[in-house]
């Protein structure tokens, strides 16, 4: 029998096949993954900050906290398709709130180490 990942598992789609705490730590594990999609930036450490497909900073700890300008979630890349790692990226929250005509709306992006509305 082949060795599968929780990570596999989660990619294709078989979370009910799981106990709940395999769950939990198969999440985790998609997090990081999703997070590692970010772009890492030369000079800042990759396991704490990275960049959207927006250009916008986003903080690891940041994860799903919209109080934060850092903050970011695991957007779904196709919104009918699964949530699967080929179908997710790291967004900051609020460039993954909207988007227009299935394409991707950037309301921030950043300015040397700050994050900026895009739209000023």
């Amino acid at each position: 029998m082949a060795h599968v990942s929780l990570l596999e598992l989660i990619s294709a789609g078989f979370w009910a096949m799981l106990p709940a705490r395999d769950i939990l730590m198969m999440t985790e594990a998609l997090i990081q993954a999703v997070w590692e999609r970010g772009e890492v930036v030369l000079g800042h450490d990759p396991g704490r900050w990275r960049k959207d497909r927006c250009g916008a900073w986003m903080s690891r700890d940041s994860y799903e906290n919209r109080e934060s300008d850092f903050g970011w979630v695991a957007d779904r890349i196709n919104v009918t398709e699964p949530d699967s790692l080929t179908n997710l990226r790291p967004l900051q929250w609020r460039n993954g709130v909207d988007k227009r005509d299935g394409r991707l709306a950037c309301y921030i992006t950043a300015v040397g180490t700050e994050n900026i509305d895009a739209n000023k």
